[in-house]
C-alpha cells in the first residue's frame, strides 16, 4: 500500500511544480500511458462483446451441429417465385422506361 501513496505523493509534487520541464514530462507520460490504458481496455472491451454476441448467435441444434439461426421461418417455393418475377417485371418497365422516356412539361415555363 506504500507504493499507492508514494505514486500519490509524486503525482501531487509533478502537480505543483507542472510548470517546470522535468514534472511536465512526468505528467504528460503519465496522461499517456492512461489513454493508452482507456484505449486497450476499450478495444478488449468491444473484442469480447463482438465475440460474445457471436458465439450467442450459434446455437446447438438436436443433433450436436452449430447452426445460425435465422428468422425461423421456412421458404415458400411459390412466393419466392413470385418474388423473382416481381423483379424480372420491374426490369422489363425499368429497360422499357429508359427506352421510351415520358414527355412532361415542364414546370417552370
Amino acid at each position: 500500500m506504500k507504493w499507492l501513496s508514494s505514486i500519490g505523493g509524486r503525482m501531487r509534487y509533478r502537480w505543483n511544480y507542472r510548470h517546470e520541464p522535468e514534472c511536465l514530462r512526468g505528467l504528460v507520460g503519465a496522461y499517456w500511458r492512461t489513454l493508452l490504458g482507456a484505449a486497450g481496455v476499450l478495444i478488449a472491451s468491444a473484442v469480447l462483446y463482438g465475440g460474445a454476441a457471436f458465439l450467442s448467435a450459434l446455437k446447438l441444434d438436436a443433433g450436436g451441429g452449430a447452426l445460425l439461426t435465422g428468422g425461423g421461418t421456412a421458404l415458400n417455393r411459390a412466393e419466392l417465385k413470385a418474388t423473382l418475377d416481381g423483379f424480372g417485371a420491374r426490369k422489363e418497365r425499368y429497360e422499357f422506361l429508359r427506352e421510351n422516356r415520358p414527355q412532361i412539361a415542364d414546370p417552370s415555363k
